[in-house]
């Protein structure tokens, strides 16, 4: 893959794509699989809290679905 290629690849995938293939790339170049190469480093970043109002909301909408949904324990997952 040229640099263009994965400068291209980047820019166009979101952060959490960009995330889930770091360690295969760094596993091909530790392993002499690639060139050496450098990679932008991780950006975690966190969503904001979801508001009072909204998790009252959820909690009021599936609240009684998993109060009254039971497992059946001798079923195979």
């Amino acid at each position: 893959m040229a640099t263009q290629d994965g400068d291209a690849w980047h820019a166009e995938h979101n952060q959490h794509a960009r995330n889930t293939i770091r360690n295969f790339l760094l596993w091909c170049s530790a392993s002499k699989l690639t060139r050496p190469f450098r990679l932008p480093p991780v950006h975690i970043s966190r969503a904001a809290p979801m508001p009072q109002t909204e998790r009252l909301e959820l909690i009021r909408l599936w609240g009684p679905l998993a109060v009254t949904t039971r497992l059946d324990p001798s079923e195979n997952w």
